[in-house]
């Protein structure tokens, strides 16, 4: 498959999650969102496809800023790099939209968080953690599932 295809199809499907996430947090396909590790797993696989062939000598490229830049001017490594960052920010952002709806922390409070996630998942994680931190106390409240493999709980 060409690169840019996979980067173009594992984006519309991540887009797709990442929509509803954001305006319609507790619709049916949400939940699924929620629930399901389908789309981050299909993007894993196909990581650890691409990956496959770099292992083990990747892991001493990780020591240098240097070594870095050197492995993502290899278009197969920079694709990937993108797929880990399109798996992990939604699981960064289902886990917190999980834990917000079982803490009954208002979508509109949520949503700069969510945004922020979609672009650089840490910042909007720390974003999320000061709304957390200024609802008030943090025991979810009345959650019955869980948000795949991240443990987050949801709230029926």
């Amino acid at each position: 498959m060409h690169l840019d295809l996979a980067l173009s199809l594992a984006s519309a499907a991540t887009g797709a999650c990442w929509i509803l996430l954001l305006v319609a947090p507790r619709a049916r396909a949400t939940r699924w969102v929620l629930r399901s590790d389908a789309v981050p797993l299909v993007l894993c696989v196909v990581y650890t496809a691409l990956i496959a062939r770099y292992i083990p000598g990747i892991f001493l490229k990780f020591d240098s800023l240097e070594h870095i830049h050197e492995m993502l001017e290899d278009r197969r490594l920079l694709l990937t790099s993108m797929l880990h960052f399109l798996a992990f920010d939604l699981l960064v952002g289902r886990a917190m939209l999980a834990d917000a709806q079982a803490r009954g922390i208002s979508h509109a409070r949520m949503v700069p968080c969510l945004v922020m996630s979609f672009f650089l998942a840490p910042v909007g994680y720390v974003m999320y953690a000061a709304v957390r931190w200024l609802s008030g106390p943090g025991a979810p409240r009345g959650a019955t599932a869980t948000a795949g493999s991240t443990g987050a709980s949801i709230a029926g």
